[in-house]
């Protein structure tokens, strides 16, 4: 993906982050109006553990769909005929210099309205689901971000987007059976991937 970027230009690579970027944009805008509408006794602090939870839970669902649906084909496991319809995460590895696997709206939309619905049902309060959710669409953004930045090196300038970027490449380059968590290595140190 790296020469793909590089023959493109950074630019028009990062205008692919455009469209999903705006349409998630408008959607936090959305549950911000929704929040302003109502009332809710949410103090700050737990504004900010609520949209903490909501990126955690992002992590940990990009965690599990990478390793346990995404990486089914990969290890050689039977996969239904939708997994490999729905995930070009095979094609990604044989060629990642090709953006295929990055920028579905449509499969990340079927996540982000399936976590919010899991989100409604669990809490029953409305302020509650659009602070998770929020949390949750915040993870998601900044995964493809990191995602994109782990084959487009130009971007990395701090250490933390240099080391999470790298730690992405090593899942390609040291071990496509570790290294799962693309925005960060939480859940790799937590299930022993982190190899």
């Amino acid at each position: 993906m790296t020469k793909y970027f590089q023959s493109k230009g950074l630019l028009e690579s990062l205008s692919l982050l455009l469209p999903v970027s705006l349409f998630y944009a408008v959607w936090i805008l959305a549950e911000f109006c929704i929040l302003i509408n109502i009332e809710f006794d949410k103090s700050p602090a737990m504004i900010a553990l609520l949209l903490l939870l909501g990126y955690l839970t992002w992590t940990l669902c990009e965690y599990i769909g990478h390793r346990y649906i995404e990486h089914r084909p990969l290890d050689g496991k039977k996969v239904p005929a939708w997994v490999i319809d729905w995930s070009p995460h095979v094609e990604h590895h044989h060629q990642p210099e090709i953006p295929d696997d990055v920028f579905d709206i449509h499969q990340s939309g079927l996540i982000v309205t399936g976590a919010g619905l899991l989100f409604m049902l669990l809490s029953h309060n409305i302020a509650t689901t659009c602070i998770l959710h929020t949390g949750f669409i915040l993870g998601y953004l900044g995964y493809e971000w990191i995602h994109i930045g782990g084959h487009c090196p130009i971007m990395g300038k701090r250490r933390l987007l240099k080391f999470l970027f790298k730690n992405h490449h090593r899942h390609h380059t040291v071990n496509g059976n570790g290294f799962y968590g693309t925005s960060g290595p939480l859940w790799d140190v937590v299930f022993r991937t982190y190899r």
